[in-house]
C-alpha cells in the first residue's frame, strides 16, 4: 500500500522550508509587505552640510520628496475617499437585497398551489375589468367625438346664422339706401363681391366628391388594418392561452415534485434518527459510510465504462473533498474511538528510539486477540457491504483464522517489513485446503510520522497496544477504500466485493459476486496487516454457472475439481460483542443511503421541473407581452379607423357646407342683384322691398337665437361627455395597474422559488461586495495614514535642509560682505601706498625713512580677518545652537 505517512512527512518538510523561505526575505527587506528602512538618506539628510552647494541639493531633494509625499498623500486621501464611497454603496445594496429577501421569503412562504390558482384568478379578473373598462371608454370616447361633432355643427349653424343676420342687416341698409336714393355704388359692390364668393363656392363643391372619396379609400385601408391587427390579436391570445396553461401545468407538476421532496426529506431525517438510535446502543462506534455513487463507480470502472480518475472524481464531487486522499483523512468524516481497555493490552515492547522504517517490532498477538481483530474488522467491512447491493456479509470462522495464521508466517519469514504480498506460505495451504483467496497488505511504518493520518501521537516511541492494532486496521481499509487509485481501486474492489461482468470464462470463475466469502486478518511482527477474503472451492458459484448457461459455447467445458476444499472450517463462527447492533448500525446505514439517494433523486427532478417552469414562466411572459402588443395594436388599428372615419364624415360635412355655401352664395348673388334691381324701381317698390328685408332681418336673427341657444346645449353635453371620457380614462389606467399588480403577483408566486434562489445569491453577493469594500476601505486607510507619517517626516526634513540652507546662505552672505569689505579696504591701501611713493620721490627720503614708511603700510591687516571670522562662526553658532566661541586676537 501507498505509504501516505511519509508523503505527508514531506509535504511537512515542504511547508517548513516555504516559512523559511518566507522569513528570510521578510529579513532581507525583499518580501512584498516589507519595506526596508532608508537609512543612507536619513544619514545624509542628518548630516551637516559642508556647503552652499550641498545644502542647496539636499534642500532641492527634501523639497521634491516633500512634494511627492503631498502629491501621494492627495492619491491616497482620493483613494480612501473613493473606498469610503464604495462602503456606504455596498452597505445601501445590502440594505436592499435584505429588503428584497425579505420580500422574497415571504412570498416563498404564501406560494402554496392554492395561493397560485388565486392569483392567477385575480390576474383575471384584473383583465376582465380592464376589457371592460377600455371597452367603456372607447364608447365614452365616440359619444365625446359625437358630442364633439354637434357642438361643430351647431357652431357652424350659429355662424351660418350670424351670416345670414349680417346680410339680412346689409339687405336692410341697401333697401333703405335705394328708399333714400343712394347707396347704388355699394350695391354694385356687394353683387361683385357676392359673385366671386359664389365662384369660391363652386369651386369648392367641385373638389369636394374627390375629397370624399379619399377619406372613404382611407376608411377602408385602415378597416383592413384593423382586421389583420385582430387575427394577430387571435393567434397571439391562443399562444397566450398555451402558455399560461402549460405553465400551470408545469408549476403544478413542480409543485408535485416538491412534495416529493419533501417526503423524501422525511424519510432521510428519519433514517438519520433511526441510525442515530441503533448508534445509541453502541459505545463508541467506529463507522465508514461509502459516499454516493461510490460503488456503482467502482463497478463502471472494473467494466471498463469509465477510467479510474473518474471514480476518485466521484469520491470528490459527493464527498466534498479535494481528492481521495483527502476524503479519507481529511474530511473529518472516519474518526476512530480509542478504546481505554485495548490501550493497556501490550502486543510489542518499548523502545528507546525510534525504529527505522520496516524495523522488526516484534509485534505478536494472541489468540484471543486475534479473534477480537477479526471480528472487528468483519464489522467494519460488514458495514460497507451492506451499502452494496447484491453482496453478502463476511464471516469470521476458525477455518478463516487458521489461513490469516499460516498465510503471516510468509511476511514473518521476511528479514524486515514486506512492501509487496508475500505468498510462499499462504499458496501451499490454500492449494491444500482446496480454497481460493483474494488479499490485502498495508506496509506501513508505524513510527516514523508521528501525528499522521493513522491518528498516531507522541508515543510513536512507547509500547505497541491493541488499541493501535484496531486503529491502524481502521485506517487502512479507509485508505484502502478511498485512496486507492495508484493501485488500480484493487483494494477498495476486493473489499467490496466488486467483480468484472463476465465476458470470458476465466473471469466468470472469478466473479463471486453474492458468493459467501470468509475474513481472516493478522498482524506480522513487522507490522504488514493482511485481509485474507476465502472463498471454499467446493461452494457452487452461481454467477458461472450463468454464465455458462448464456454462453452456449462453454456449455460442454469440463472445470477443473482437482482440489475440493476439505478441513476448512466454516461452522466456527466468531462474532463482535456488538454484532447485533452493528448488524442494525449497518441496517440503519443502507437504508439512511437509500434515503438520501432517493431524496437526490428527487431533488434532481425537482430542479429538472423547476427549471422547465422558469422556461415555460418566460415563455408565458413573453406570450403575455406578445399579446398586450397584440392587444395595443388592435386598439390603435381601431383608432385608426375611427379617425379615418372621422376625416370621411369631415369630409362630408365639408362637401355639404361647400354646397350650402354656394346656395348661400347663390342667394347672396341673386339678393345683391335685386339689391342693384331695386335702385331702379319706384318709389313704392323700394318701400315694399325694405319691408321685406326688414321682416328677413328679423327672421335672421331669431334664426341666430335659436343656433346659439342648441349651440349652449350642445357645448354643455360636450362637457358632461369629456367629464365622463376623463372618468372612464381613469378606470382604464387603475384596471390597467391592477392586472400589473394582478400579474406581478402572479409571476412572484409561480416564480417563488427561483426569486428567492436569486435573492439569497444577491445576499451574498452583496456580503462579499461589502466586505471586499470594507477590505479596500482598510487598505486604503493604512494606506493614507502611512502616506500622512511619510508627508510629515517628509516637512520636516525639508524644514530642516531649509533651515540648512538658510543658514548657509547666510554664512555666504556674510563672507561676501567681508570679502567685500576687505576688497575695498585693500583698494584704498593700495591708494594710500601709492600717494605714499608719490611723496617720497617729491620729498627725497633717506633709504631708511623709505623703509620705515614702508614697513608702516604693509603690516597685516588682521583686525578685518578676525572681525569676518567672528561673523560666520557667530551665525553658525546662533544657528546651529553652539556656545559663542571667543577669539584671541592674533599679536
Amino acid at each position: 500500500m501507498k505509504d501516505n505517512k511519509k508523503i505527508l512527512a514531506t509535504a511537512l518538510v515542504a511547508g517548513a522550508a516555504t516559512v523559511a523561505t518566507a522569513q528570510t526575505a521578510h529579513a532581507d527587506g525583499s518580501g512584498d509587505s516589507y519595506v526596508a528602512p532608508d537609512t543612507t538618506q536619513e544619514q545624509s539628510t542628518n548630516t551637516q552640510a559642508t556647503t552652499l552647494d550641498e545644502a542647496k541639493s539636499q534642500a532641492a531633494s527634501a523639497n521634491e520628496a516633500l512634494a511627492d509625499a503631498q502629491k501621494s498623500a492627495n492619491q491616497d486621501q482620493a483613494n480612501l475617499d473613493s473606498a469610503n464611497k464604495a462602503v456606504s454603496d455596498a452597505q445601501s445594496n445590502l440594505d436592499q437585497a435584505n429588503k428584497d429577501l425579505d420580500h422574497a421569503t415571504e412570498v416563498s412562504k404564501n406560494a402554496s398551489p392554492e395561493a397560485i390558482s388565486d392569483a392567477q384568478t385575480n390576474a383575471n379578473d384584473a383583465k376582465t375589468n380592464l376589457d371592460k373598462a377600455q371597452a367603456d371608454a372607447k364608447n365614452k370616447a365616440t359619444a365625446q367625438d359625437e358630442a364633439q361633432k354637434a357642438v361643430d355643427d351647431a357652431q357652424s349653424k350659429v355662424a351660418t346664422a350670424q351670416t345670414g343676420v349680417d346680410n339680412a342687416s346689409k339687405a336692410v341698409s341697401e333697401a333703405q339706401s335705394a328708399v333714400d336714393g343712394t347707396g347704388l355704388a355699394d350695391a354694385q359692390k356687394a353683387l361683385d363681391e357676392a359673385k366671386s364668393a359664389q365662384a369660391s363656392a363652386q369651386e369648392a363643391v367641385k373638389e369636394a366628391p374627390q375629397k370624399v372619396s379619399d377619406a372613404s379609400k382611407a376608411v377602408s385601408d385602415a378597416q383592413s388594418a384593423l382586421e389583420q391587427a385582430k387575427a394577430k390579436q387571435a393567434t397571439a391570445q391562443s399562444q397566450a392561452d398555451s402558455a399560461k396553461q402549460a405553465l400551470s401545468d408545469a408549476q403544478a407538476e413542480a409543485n408535485a415534485k416538491q412534495q416529493a421532496v419533501t417526503d423524501a426529506q422525511a424519510k432521510v431525517d428519519s433514517a438519520k434518527q433511526a441510525l442515530s438510535d441503533a448508534q445509541s446502543g453502541v459505545k463508541d462506534v467506529d463507522t465508514i459510510t461509502l459516499p454516493q455513487g461510490y460503488a456503482q463507480a467502482l463497478q463502471d470502472y472494473v467494466d471498463g465504462k469509465i477510467s479510474k480518475e473518474d471514480v476518485e472524481k466521484t469520491i470528490i464531487a459527493n464527498g466534498n473533498a479535494k481528492s481521495g486522499f483527502d476524503y479519507a483523512f481529511n474530511s473529518g468524516n472516519f474518526v476512530y474511538h480509542h478504546d481505554a481497555e485495548a490501550q493497556k493490552e501490550v502486543v510489542a515492547p518499548a523502545t528507546n528510539h525510534v525504529p527505522t522504517d520496516r524495523a522488526d517490532l516484534q509485534i505478536k498477538l494472541t489468540d484471543e486477540q486475534v479473534k477480537n481483530v477479526n471480528t472487528y474488522a468483519s464489522g467494519l467491512i460488514n458495514q460497507i457491504l451492506s451499502q452494496i447491493n447484491g453482496t453478502k456479509p463476511v464471516k469470521v470462522t476458525a477455518g478463516s483464522i487458521d489461513f490469516a495464521n499460516v498465510a503471516v508466517q510468509g511476511y514473518n519469514n521476511q528479514t524486515e517489513q514486506a512492501l509487496t504480498h508475500v505468498h510462499t506460505t499462504s499458496n501451499p495451504y490454500a492449494e491444500e485446503k482446496g480454497v481460493d483467496y483474494q488479499e490485502n497488505l498495508l506496509s506501513d511504518d508505524w513510527y516514523t510520522v508521528p501525528n499522521s493520518q493513522f491518528g498516531f501521537d507522541s508515543q510513536d516511541s512507547g509500547a505497541i497496544t491493541m488499541d493501535r492494532i484496531y486503529q491502524h486496521v481502521y485506517y487502512a481499509i479507509v485508505n484502502m477504500l478511498f485512496n486507492d487509485i495508484d493501485w488500480n481501486w484493487g483494494h477498495a474492489l476486493n473489499i467490496a466485493q466488486i467483480y468484472k461482468t463476465p465476458t470470458t470464462l476465466d473471469e466468470a470463475m472469478n466473479d463471486y459476486t453474492g458468493m459467501q466469502r470468509y475474513l481472516g486478518v493478522q498482524v506480522s511482527k513487522f507490522g504488514n496487516i493482511i485481509f485474507e477474503f476465502i472463498v471454499p472451492n467446493s461452494e457452487a458459484n452461481p454467477n458461472l454457472a450463468t454464465f455458462i448457461q448464456n454462453n452456449p459455447k462453454y456449455q460442454n467445458v469440463t472445470l477443473n475439481q482437482a482440489h475440493p476444499t476439505k478441513d476448512f472450517d466454516t461452522d466456527t463462527v466468531y462474532t463482535d460483542d456488538n454484532a447485533d447492533s452493528q448488524t442494525k448500525i449497518a441496517t440503519a446505514q443502507t437504508n439512511l443511503t437509500n434515503a438520501q439517494a432517493t431524496l437526490a433523486t428527487a431533488q434532481s427532478a425537482l430542479v429538472s421541473t423547476q427549471n422547465k417552469a422558469n422556461q415555460l414562466a418566460e415563455t408565458n411572459n413573453n406570450a403575455q407581452t406578445a399579446l398586450a402588443q397584440a392587444n395595443a395594436d388592435v386598439t390603435t388599428a381601431q383608432n385608426n379607423v375611427t379617425a379615418r372615419q372621422a376625416d370621411t364624415t369631415q369630409a362630408k360635412a365639408d362637401s355639404d357646407k361647400a354646397q350650402a355655401d354656394l346656395d348661400t352664395a347663390n342667394k347672396a348673388v341673386a339678393d345683391a342683384q335685386a339689391t342693384v334691381d331695386s335702385f331702379t324701381g319706384d318709389q313704392q317698390t323700394k318701400l315694399a322691398n325694405l319691408q321685406d328685408k326688414k321682416d328677413a332681418l328679423a327672421k335672421a336673427q331669431q334664426a341666430l337665437t335659436d343656433a346659439q341657444a342648441d349651440l349652449k346645449a350642445k357645448q354643455d353635453a360636450l362637457a358632461t361627455a369629456k367629464a365622463d371620457l376623463e372618468t372612464a380614462n381613469k378606470a382604464v389606467a387603475d384596471a390597467q395597474t391592477a392586472l400589473d399588480q394582478a400579474n406581478k403577483n402572479l409571476s412572484d408566486l409561480q416564480n417563488a422559488p427561483e426569486n428567492l434562489k436569486k435573492a439569497q445569491q444577491a445576499i451574498e453577493t452583496a456580503k462579499q461586495h461589502l466586505a471586499d469594500a470594507q477590505k479596500a476601505q482598510a487598505t486604503a486607510q493604512t494606506a493614507y495614514e502611512q502616506a500622512k507619517e511619510v508627508l510629515a517626516d517628509a516637512q520636516t526634513k525639508a524644514d530642516k535642509a531649509n533651515q540648512t540652507l538658510a543658514m548657509f546662505q547666510a554664512i555666504a552672505d556674510a563672507q561676501k560682505a567681508e570679502e567685500e569689505k576687505a576688497q575695498q579696504a585693500k583698494s584704498e591701501a593700495d591708494k594710500a601706498k601709492a600717494e605714499q611713493v608719490k611723496f617720497v620721490s617729491d620729498k627725497a627720503q633717506t633709504r631708511a625713512e623709505y623703509r620705515e614708511s614702508h614697513k608702516a603700510n604693509t603690516l597685516p591687516q588682521t583686525g578685518n580677518e578676525q572681525t569676518g571670522m567672528a561673523l560666520v562662526l557667530g551665525l553658525f553658532s546662533a544657528m546651529m545652537g553652539l556656545s559663542v566661541l571667543k577669539l584671541r586676537k592674533r599679536n
